[in-house]
């Protein structure tokens, strides 16, 4: 009976720290500024808000594929597989990776995701805000982004913006924790005159003047990269399959704009 009781005891409070960390306010006061809630999203299961990857692109080792984006105990999972039989519609790519995101652009605001990456080199584990505009050869003519990632390893993490073709600041911050154990809350401020960036509600970057202003959308992906430089290049023989999870996503809208 006593083994029932706390089994109980810590189901409630497993319950109730969700529900806080959540943080499920209508409204937000930051800074002078307000915030009203405008999406949220608890991943219990696939609704027409969303859509999955079915696509690639140059130094993409993975080809998207909507089979290995999963829904499992209320968390998104994103999950990178090797290829088998099946080769599907890019067979130059050896392996499958996973992308989900809104059907619906956002524009200034809150974004805040509470998820767990992948820490294994050469994988890219991802949240992050886009718009990219194409001309008819599918060259990109406009392109704002504003991205966190975790690049071939967990006890750092990459933020960058992009804010015309080809042009990117990307900034590596050494984290006093390693991602891959826990679940963390990441959040990105996309302000008229900056961006800011908080885990667990500290501060880690700000750009200033950043020259981004388009409405975007919420994507996260997990795939390879063919980037030895940049992600330390992915070891053929390492085991797969391999998860990233998402607990929930939600957007605060920023008032007035």
């Amino acid at each position: 009976m006593r083994k029932l009781l706390l089994v109980i005891i810590y189901i409630w409070v497993y319950f109730c720290s969700e529900i806080l960390s959540q943080n499920l306010q209508d409204t937000l006061k930051i800074n002078n500024k307000i915030f009203v809630l405008e999406f949220f999203e608890d991943f219990d299961k696939y609704n027409d808000n969303w859509s999955m990857g079915d696509w690639t692109f140059e130094t993409n080792l993975c080809e998207f594929n909507p089979e290995n984006v999963n829904f499992w105990n209320s968390k998104l999972q994103l999950i990178l597989s090797k290829k088998k039989t099946f080769k599907g519609k890019y067979p130059n790519k050896p392996y499958w990776g996973a992308e989900y995101y809104t059907t619906k652009e956002f524009s200034y605001g809150r974004y805040i995701v509470k998820f767990k990456p992948v820490s294994i080199k050469g994988v890219i584990s991802s949240f992050f805000l886009i718009h990219i505009d194409f001309d008819k050869n599918w060259t990109p003519t406009f392109w704002n982004e504003i991205d966190i990632e975790f690049v071939g390893a967990t006890k750092k993490v990459q933020f960058n913006i992009w804010n015309k073709p080809k042009s990117q600041h990307p900034v590596i911050v050494e984290l006093p924790f390693d991602a891959k154990n826990a679940f963390h809350i990441y959040t990105i401020d996309y302000l008229p005159d900056s961006i800011k960036f908080y885990i667990d509600d500290s501060l880690y970057y700000a750009y200033k003047n950043i020259g981004i202003h388009h409405t975007l959308s919420i994507r996260a992906n997990l795939w390879i990269s063919e980037s030895i430089e940049w992600a330390g290049g992915f070891d053929e023989e390492y085991k797969l399959p391999s998860i990233a999870e998402y607990k929930w996503v939600k957007y605060y809208r920023l008032l007035n704009y």
